[in-house]
């Protein structure tokens, strides 16, 4: 290694022997981060004093539970060995409904097919960049963000700076005619969805391959870290396959671009279609699971269907984590950069990702977004303004006076949004920094005010959630590029999915208020005198990594790690007034669970009973918070949370026969 080291810094390798010490040191790389991860999980069991085997033998026991949806009783193997037809025809049978799964930012396999010839003609640099003379013509298409960890267009890999940033990248064309396809790829680049090209078509699995497995190696349980950033719905399709679900006739995914703005992703179109395949396949309605960005997608597909459709074919939609009016997380990342894509000099330098992310689309509508303005005067934002006042007032009494406060406004009809629950049910206990540590804490609804809580401060000037501040954000170069920046935020709002027009049909909304989430960002630099991106391509991007600015500090409320409580809230506690007070036509039920919940589980409480009684709010328990588990807390943080097997177990079973009643699931809490 001492040599190797000394011909990188001093030269008098050839380029052989540079390419195979490229590999090793990522090689090593990965051997570290594995070795942390194996020592860190091994001492979190010692430390509790669990052993491998007794962990072993509860996972063995969990497995061993098997609830399918077919009409005969099968073992596992049984269902496996069925024909498809027979299969389909035992599945309509059955109990269950289709589903079909809609990832989010990051959750879709991509792949890109690179016209060798065109780019080396347009874009030389790129080209070299990325391969040697020749080399592109031995294979045009490659798997994209993690295809693994040595391949040419992977994050861990050391051209991932000048290569993969720059075939990632977009460039935003305003002159386009057609609004949606204003974000172009580089000449010779095609970037798309796994399963739309021809080497992958015919392995797609009806979208599932593409929603459930980002990267191809298998990573062990206990590297719960890495899965939950790799593996999308993958726990899903297992758990919905071997439970009889067909790929294509009672289960499928939507996988699309994550780098596009919801106008442009093409789930508009694609996700209507899919449903009346299911449901023409099945004779059954068909239950939509979103999670993340790809609820946006969701209710941007459902606002274009026709109600007639929607009341003939869909059950219900489970919105997942929906990051409803952005997240302040999104907005830092934004604006400095996200360190969980750059790490110890591997990955996407800060400087590169600030120019990278400013031409993606996903940005604009992940960012903390102006969608409470238009709000303020509806009943329903006054209501939940008056329950957040009350909240504050309330968390300064001491117990005795707190109870009385609460049982005075619940007494005198004076209390808003009454279903949900009250500090007087909370357990006490509630999750401080990462899943797993707990602190003895207040717990309310855990909604904040966007319009009198700045997302971001810089120096001494705050920014809201509001149209001018945002603009203005833009206007001083935080969001990458003020030429453009404008302009792309008018484009994509012409969604309305930032304004969460209610979606016409029963709908879970599902939230976490376990981890503490960004909520303000402040910097005491200005980063945009600081850092002064130029449009254009190739692999010399402006600045250096002494151009950015890193967050000062922030400041948090509860969430999930990505998304703040507030921001699916927002959308859900809407909703529930549009049905419960029919202000919106078609407007169907929703409820909403706190996943990872707070709140406590006895029965003989007054204020439980009080809240059960109008079925709207319910609680939901996660595998972080079970006894004897022990675990980094990333399979119920934003990303890894569609893989706790209690959620899973939870969706499935919404989607059982016992919909017609909606009853709750086993694996939630229930008070």
């Amino acid at each position: 290694l001492s040599k190797w080291y000394q011909r990188r810094v001093h030269g008098g390798s050839t380029q052989i022997q540079r390419t195979i010490e490229l590999k090793m040191e990522r090689g090593l790389w990965l051997l570290l981060l594995l070795c942390v991860a194996t020592a860190s999980a091994e001492f979190l069991r010692q430390e509790e004093g669990v052993s491998v085997e007794k962990l072993a033998a509860e996972s063995q026991l969990s497995t061993a539970q098997f609830d399918h949806c077919l009409s005969k009783d099968l073992t596992r193997d049984e269902i496996a060995a069925l024909p498809i037809e027979e299969k389909n025809k035992l599945f309509r049978e059955g109990p269950c409904l289709p589903i079909i799964l809609v990832p989010g930012f990051l959750g879709s396999k991509l792949q890109v097919v690179i016209d060798c010839q065109r780019l080396r003609k347009e874009d030389p640099e790129t080209y070299f960049a990325c391969w040697s003379e020749g080399q592109c013509s031995l294979m045009k298409e490659y798997e994209f963000w993690v295809p693994d960890f040595f391949d040419i267009l992977t994050l861990t890999s050391k051209k991932s700076e000048h290569c993969w940033a720059t075939i990632a990248q977009m460039i935003y064309d305003p002159s386009e005619t057609d609004i949606t396809k204003r974000f172009k790829n580089p000449p010779g680049v095609h970037v798309t969805w796994y399963g739309d090209t021809p080497n992958t078509a015919p392995h797609s699995d009806n979208g599932l391959a593409g929603v459930s497995d980002v990267t191809p190696p298998r990573v062990p349980e206990k590297f719960e870290f890495l899965r939950a950033f790799f593996y999308s719905f993958y726990d899903f399709r297992v758990k919905l396959i071997e439970s009889g679900y067909v790929s294509g006739s009672s289960v499928a995914g939507i996988p699309y671009d994550w780098r596009l703005p919801i106008i442009s992703t093409g789930v508009k179109e694609r996700l209507p279609a899919m449903i009346e395949q299911l449901y023409q396949a099945t004779g059954k309605k068909v239950v939509i699971v979103g999670h993340s960005y790809g609820n946006l997608n969701t209710l941007y597909a459902l606002n274009h269907m026709s109600q007639t459709d929607k009341d003939k074919m869909i059950h219900q939609w489970i919105n997942i984590a929906g990051p409803m009016t952005g997240a302040s997380e999104s907005l830092a990342a934004t604006v400095s950069g996200d360190s969980e894509i750059y790490a110890h000099g591997v990955g996407i330098p800060y400087h590169v990702q600030k120019s990278l992310i400013g031409q993606w689309g996903v940005t604009y509508e992940l960012i903390t977004k102006p969608s409470l303005e238009p709000h303020a005067k509806e009943a329903w934002w006054i209501d939940l303004v008056s329950r957040i006042n009350d909240e504050y007032e309330s968390a300064s009494l001491e117990s005795l006076a707190e109870a009385k406060f609460w049982n005075k406004k619940y007494s005198s009809g004076n209390l808003t949004l009454p279903w949900m629950p009250t500090p007087l049910i909370c357990r006490k206990q509630l999750m401080d920094g990462k899943v797993g540590s707990r602190t003895t804490d207040n717990c309310y609804t855990s909604v904040e005010n966007w319009l009198t809580t700045p997302v971001l401060v810089v120096k001494d000037r705050q920014y809201y959630a509001t149209a001018a501040d945002i603009s203005d954000m833009m206007t001083n170069g935080y969001i990458s590029f003020p030429d453009i920046s404008s302009a792309i935020l008018k484009d994509i709002t012409t969604s309305q999915v930032h304004l969460f027009i209610n979606p016409g049909v029963e709908t879970d909304v599902v939230y976490s208020s376990s981890i503490k989430t960004t909520e303000t960002v402040y910097y005491d630099q200005d980063p945009g005198q600081v850092f002064h991106p130029k449009i254009g391509r190739g692999p010399k991007w402006p600045g250096t990594k002494h151009d950015i600015v890193l967050p000062s500090s922030k400041t948090s409320e509860m969430g999930d790690g990505s998304v703040p409580s507030s921001s699916p809230l927002y959308a859900g506690i809407k909703w529930v007034h549009n049905y419960v007070h029919q202000t919106v036509p078609h407007a169907k039920k929703t409820r909403i669970f706190e996943y990872c919940s707070r709140w406590a589980e006895s029965d003989d409480n007054t204020w439980v009973q009080r809240i059960r009684k109008y079925d709207i709010f319910d609680t939901l328990d996660c595998t972080c918070m079970q006894k004897g588990h022990h675990s980094s807390g990333s399979i119920c943080k934003h990303r890894g949370l569609v893989n706790d097997p209690l959620l899973v177990s939870w969706v499935m079973s919404q989607a059982r026969s016992s919909m017609a009643s909606n009853q709750v699931a086993a694996s939630t809490s229930s008070f």
